[in-house]
């Protein structure tokens, strides 16, 4: 449910590949906050079209952060630390790399690249990547269980 909204807003350009798996995670969750989905933009098209880290896995690294990291400094970090090494390694595992360069074959920076991603369908394989992406998310923090009382409750 949750990923298949990410296709929407992703597909469609009204939002970009961390930003969509940020906010459809922190819905899932029931975490509204106004610096979501923007806290992410940064993190789109490889780092900024850097060609760096594939904005589905930072924008779901930021997701586990949000919903496990530390509250307050000094608090505990490592259940946090334990479920990003958990999604990296499943992200790495099903998409063969971390790479947004490498997995798409595309330099956003480049415009003839940015036209190729758009006239060649390119779009579809990332939209692949962010609609699994939460899903997996989604799974991982139990969010989807419906006999909870309120989404989130398996992160309490």
């Amino acid at each position: 449910m949750y990923g298949a909204q990410t296709r929407e807003w992703f597909g469609r350009g009204r939002l970009f590949c961390a930003e969509s798996v940020l906010l459809a995670v922190c819905r899932a969750a029931g975490v509204e906050s106004p610096l979501v989905p923007g806290i992410a933009t940064g993190l789109c098209s490889g780092i900024a079209r850097t060609r760096h880290t594939c904005g589905a896995l930072t924008g779901g690294v930021l997701a586990l952060g949000a919903l496990t990291g530390r509250s307050e400094p000094g608090g505990d970090f490592e259940r946090c630390f334990a479920l990003v090494q958990e999604f990296e390694e499943a992200f790495r595992t099903k998409w063969g790399g971390t790479n947004c360069f490498e997995l798409v074959g595309v330099d956003f920076a480049v415009p003839e690249d940015q036209l190729r991603f758009r006239e060649d369908g390119l779009i579809k394989g990332c939209m692949d990547m962010v609609e699994w992406t939460v899903d997996t998310l989604v799974d991982m923090l139990c969010l989807g269980d419906e006999d909870r009382d309120t989404p989130g409750d398996a992160l309490r």
